[in-house]
């Protein structure tokens, strides 16, 4: 467990940020919340509770973070709890996040957006609909705001969540609340490449089936994963753990790249943190050399390198003068596996 407290000064976050870059499965939570119950506090301590790896970021003493911390990160979980008010997710005013759209344009992003109420800030109440072109069609696959649970059931609130079945996301757990049922949680259709993960239960409740959480592959490869639901407010600590690993663990699951398949760390990329070039050092007796891509953080090829001498133990890739300071990715492909590393250029 790597728990970073939210107060570290900004000018030690570039040092936090290379310590956790390379390491399997680290987070970004973000607290983007402007409830005063701790919500976002007790939701990070089942990140606590699994032992990972993790950096909590408080919009609220920090501001936004920038794209270079986001990119630097395997999974960014994006708490906005149960208040739709001044959200950085929305730029704190009424508009799309550039900010959002920038990170999910890298086709590595991985993003778990979790509360009550965010979409009530950009579009007021539900229901209210989406095409191609607008920012939660493109980019969090919803195609309608629904309907909202205590707004628009006839103030009852919904008891209960149910996995949806099939389920993308093995041994999910039915989720109840701390309340007798939760008001604000956020129902959507979705586009047909988007998939249910959690909807409305309760068996004669009037918004059953509504699904309040879902995954969306996006076309870029890049994942979002939407609960509009406040996953602090289940009715005890195990649900909460027990879908936090879950859920995590399906993510480090996801493969960007149709057909290609995540390997162990077969390569070894050095030097991490490079001027000019890094060198990939093969495994030995490799018959198949891999091809070797990388990629900044919006996805863009900056340079390759196919392997020219089939028996060599490294490549050298030597990138272009031109190319700016910041993350970087370097991916192998040989033949059906893929194995990513992520650099810094200073």
């Amino acid at each position: 467990m790597k728990y970073i407290k939210h107060f570290i000064m900004i000018t030690l976050l570039f040092f936090v940020t290379i310590s956790v870059s390379y390491s399997q499965g680290s987070i970004l939570f973000v607290e983007d919340s402007g409830d005063t119950f701790g919500n976002s506090r007790y939701l990070a301590t089942a990140l606590d509770s699994l032992e990972l790896d993790y950096f909590y970021y408080d919009t609220e003493t920090s501001g936004p973070p920038t794209l270079e911390i986001l990119t630097t990160f395997d999974l960014v979980i994006w708490h906005t709890s149960t208040w739709g008010v001044g959200l950085y997710f929305w730029e704190s005013v009424n508009t799309e996040n550039h900010l959002i759209k920038q990170y999910l344009d890298n086709p590595k992003a991985k993003l778990w957006l979790i509360g009550n109420d965010f979409m009530f800030q950009e579009y007021g109440g539900a229901p209210d609909t989406f095409s191609e072109g607008s920012f939660p069609y493109d980019y969090l696959g919803i195609t309608t705001y629904k309907a909202q649970s205590f707004g628009d059931d006839g103030g009852v609130g919904v008891p209960y969540l149910a996995p949806s079945s099939p389920n993308a996301v093995d041994d999910l757990t039915r989720i109840n609340w701390v309340f007798p049922t939760l008001n604000w949680a956020d129902s959507y259709e979705i586009r047909e490449t988007a998939t249910p993960i959690y909807e409305f239960g309760g068996d004669n409740y009037s918004l059953k089936g509504a699904t309040t959480g879902y995954f969306f592959p996006r076309e870029n490869g890049s994942t979002v994963l939407t609960f509009g639901f406040d996953l602090s407010l289940c009715s005890n600590k195990d649900t909460m753990v027990n879908t936090v690993q879950k859920v995590t663990d399906w993510f480090y699951s996801v493969s960007s790249t149709q057909n290609i398949t995540d390997q162990k760390q077969n390569y070894k990329v050095y030097p991490s943190i490079f001027t000019d070039a890094i060198n990939v050092v093969l495994p030995q007796n490799t018959a198949v050399t891999p091809t070797v891509t990388i990629y900044n953080t919006q996805g863009q090829v900056v340079a390759q390198s196919i392997k020219s001498q089939k028996h060599s133990d490294i490549m050298i890739i030597t990138l272009p003068e031109s190319i700016p300071k910041g993350i970087y990715y370097c991916e192998m492909i040989q033949e059906n596996s893929r194995e990513t590393h992520k650099l810094i250029k200073i």
